[in-house]
């Protein structure tokens, strides 16, 4: 006997636009486009200052000076460590395992949409960046239940920020 194949319908840009409204207006993820947002901006300013050998603003004139909160935080912070930590796992050691994540996602995206196609008889179509917020998500109800285990953290940071390369690609 052989299966017949379903063909399954592109969603419209309407329903595309009202899914994305719908899943952008959740708390959860306002929070975590929000802490996406801030590890943006600490690397972004890091780079700068890294290139010019001073702040990224103006008004950044001396160590904890100026309008910057992230300008000249100490080597040894907390923060900075877990940034260095975070960049290491996604850039080297995960790529290592798994690939480029951009192509891994486009593959899970892939799956996802034609399994939630089939489970809410709704045409969805999800992108490599959905799929970084939806990881973020993942470890955000992980850190929920479990707050003390340091790998969920690292690994939201990671997902928000491989969430914020995809959708801030020229």
């Amino acid at each position: 006997m052989t299966a017949k194949k379903e063909k399954i319908q592109e969603p419209t840009e309407e329903q595309l636009r009202m899914q994305a409204q719908r899943f952008m207006q959740l708390p959860e993820v306002q929070a975590a486009v929000k802490r996406a947002a801030v590890a943006l901006a600490e690397n972004l300013i890091r780079d700068k200052e890294a290139q010019t050998g001073r702040g990224a603003f103006p008004e950044d004139k001396a160590v904890g000076g100026g309008a910057n909160p992230f300008y000249k935080m100490p080597e040894d912070s907390g923060r900075t460590k877990i940034l260095a930590e975070v960049n290491t796992i996604i850039t080297k050691d995960r790529a290592a395992t798994h690939g480029e994540a951009e192509d891994s996602f486009q593959i899970i995206a892939n799956y996802w949409s034609v399994y939630l196609t089939k489970k809410l008889s709704i045409p969805v179509s999800l992108s490599p960046m959905d799929i970084s917020q939806f990881m973020t998500l993942f470890k955000i109800a992980r850190i929920h239940s479990n707050p003390g285990h340091r790998d969920n953290w690292l690994d939201q940071v990671g997902y928000s920020a491989i969430g914020a390369e995809l959708a801030l690609k020229d």
